[in-house]
């Protein structure tokens, strides 16, 4: 058996509940069986359809850290565990989040992305629905991210960007200060009208 087979295999024997210990040992085993070869992939095809939330959130922790490691390009990997959670826990939510805002799209990036945006979609509906202030900052970070990216209305349909720009004027009326900070800027940037030469996202 392979190192990485036998890290699987115990993470899958855990009885894992939410106490420290058992989250310190499980994040360990994670941490170390992602950065084997093909670890992170084996890891999202095992436990990323998990219905534990504290292996989801050790997961998405692991690979956000990977995702800032400028050798590991583990976009796709990111993009396979955004496309099979389905769960509201917010430091879940955040991870995959930051873990996206870490990859800042070069061509090659920008097609990936571009090639799996229902799944992003999927994931930033899913933090503007949540009733966690910190998943709104982080999410309201990111949108901000692709907008200067220079490929936010390139990557979503018009009906999916008339729908979040419905979320941020609500939270620019009735958010509290933060939230109606950064909700007011995002909605400017994607209403206001276009100026000639204009290359930012909303040209696209």
């Amino acid at each position: 058996m392979s190192r990485l087979d036998e890290l699987v295999t115990r993470i899958e024997s855990m009885n894992i509940d939410e106490s420290a210990e058992q989250s310190k040992r499980l994040l360990a085993d994670l941490e170390a069986a992602a950065r084997l070869d093909h670890g992170q992939e084996l890891l999202v095809e095992r436990f990323g359809s998990s219905s534990n939330v504290v292996v989801l959130r050790s997961l998405s922790f692991v690979l956000a850290q990977l995702a800032a490691d400028e050798i590991v390009d583990n976009l796709p990997v990111i993009l396979d565990f955004v496309e099979v959670i389905d769960t509201d826990d917010a430091s879940t939510l955040i991870n995959s989040v930051s873990a996206l805002k870490k990859h800042r799209p070069n061509s090659t990036l920008v097609e990936t992305l571009q090639a799996r945006r229902p799944a992003v979609w999927r994931l930033i509906r899913a933090g503007l629905i949540h009733s966690s202030k910190l998943v709104h900052l982080t999410v309201l970070e990111y949108l901000e991210q692709l907008y200067y990216d220079g490929h936010l209305r390139r990557e979503w349909a018009e009906s999916s960007l008339s729908q979040l720009t419905h979320t941020l004027a609500d939270w620019c009326e009735t958010g509290d200060d933060d939230i109606a900070r950064d909700a007011c800027v995002m909605l400017n940037l994607l209403t206001r009208p276009r100026t000639s030469g204009e290359t930012n996202g909303a040209e696209m």
